[in-house]
């Protein structure tokens, strides 16, 4: 899969120069390659598919392991994750979706923009790649989530804002609160 860029940093291929190795029959490993519907280069020889998600994968793998962090307890404690609540997390997972979902190409337009070879020349496109995964999905997927807690939310001290106290308490109630539950183990 191929990013946009005639060069694709993850696999170090040249498009121009792989699309030559079939050409002249050159075993390249690959038997068909997936190139973002933005590429500037259509290959002439290496049978393609355009892949109908903007950036190719990024958003969507972006979405994945920003998931995996909400939910793996050591990310939550070492990041700046530690400072949402659990409700705040899966509202960050809603709004990724949204924005994943924005960078779909589905609509008839997107097909009708895809690269197309100039006359008389061959063209390898096998076809298109969609990503079935619909807007919904991100609501659906982040109620799913097992989201863990972090220490102060089992503690029930949750941070509000930046700069602000905790439960809009000011800094004698918090530290009198601190202090009672202390008496209290």
């Amino acid at each position: 899969m191929l990013e946009g860029e005639l060069y694709g940093w993850t696999s170090g291929l040249w498009l121009e120069e792989l699309d030559s190795s079939f050409a002249e029959g050159e075993e390249t490993g690959y038997d068909e390659l997936w190139l973002d519907s933005g590429m500037p280069y259509v290959p002439q020889h290496v049978p393609y598919r355009s892949y109908m998600w903007s950036r190719s994968r990024y958003y969507i793998s972006q979405f994945f392991q920003l998931s995996g962090a909400l939910c793996d307890p050591r990310s939550r404690i070492h990041t700046g994750l530690r400072h949402k609540t659990i409700e705040e997390c899966r509202q960050m997972i809603v709004e990724r979706w949204q924005m994943v979902h924005g960078s779909a190409l589905n609509a008839q337009a997107a097909l009708l923009t895809l690269p197309t070879p100039p006359e008389a020349t061959p063209d390898a496109r096998l076809g298109f790649v969609g990503v079935g995964l619909q807007q919904e999905y991100g609501k659906w997927f982040s109620d799913q989530l097992t989201i863990p807690p972090t220490s102060s939310e089992r503690r029930g001290v949750l941070l509000g804002p930046a700069g602000s106290s905790p439960m809009g308490l000011d800094l004698a109630s918090f530290l009198e609160q601190l202090q009672n539950r202390g008496d209290d183990d």
